[in-house]
């Protein structure tokens, strides 16, 4: 019997994580997972007039919440078929340890799904501005804090890469086929070294 498995693509805003995973998904006929409870819980938060007084430890306690919604729903459709997922754990928290470092200290995993494969991908600031810049979606987008994205994205590669099995693909001068071609090569192997 053929194993389901779960992938994750994390990284910045404007890597290309939404587009690696909807393009991962299709030929394979996996199951595109966007963390829904986590993204409205975002929107929520942001919207609310009484925002300010949320600490981000606060808002950091409301997203666990919500992630092990998402683990419970992505362990659900893993019964049935492959899931790849766009921006699981890893860029969420990288987001939050920014904001407060002690959420650095006191997070931990348990309780929440861990990803059979999970992907980072980063990039130069000027590739990152450029597929921002040409994102449809991108109206709302009015300026891009290229320090704020570098800050998150060192958070992402020096520390939580490790702590969470991030395999690390700099993105800078790939296309969305060759970032594509990568993660399934890098499935296929391990798929058989595990063998």
């Amino acid at each position: 019997m053929k194993k389901n498995i779960f992938i994750a693509i994390d990284g910045v805003d404007g890597i290309g994580k939404t587009t690696t995973a909807r393009n991962l998904s299709l030929p394979n006929n996996f199951c595109y997972y966007r963390p829904g409870s986590s993204i409205y819980f975002s929107k929520k938060i942001n919207n609310e007039k009484k925002e300010a007084s949320l600490s981000v430890l606060e808002k950091y306690a409301c997203w666990r919440v919500c992630i092990q919604y998402d683990s419970i729903q992505i362990s659900r459709l893993l019964k049935e078929t492959s899931v790849v997922c766009d921006g699981y754990i890893a860029t969420r928290l990288a987001y939050f340890i920014s904001q407060d470092e002690r959420i650095g200290y006191i997070q931990n995993n348990n309780n929440m799904l861990k990803p059979d494969f999970s992907f980072l991908l980063h990039a130069k600031s000027e590739a990152r501005n450029k597929r921002i810049l040409e994102c449809k979606y991108q109206d709302a987008v009015t300026t891009i804090d290229n320090l704020y994205l570098d800050r998150v994205q060192d958070i992402l590669k020096s520390r939580l890469r490790k702590q969470l099995d991030l395999v690390a693909i700099n993105s800078s001068k790939l296309t969305t086929v060759d970032v594509n071609n990568f993660i399934k090569r890098h499935i296929e192997e391990q798929t058989r070294a595990n063998r």
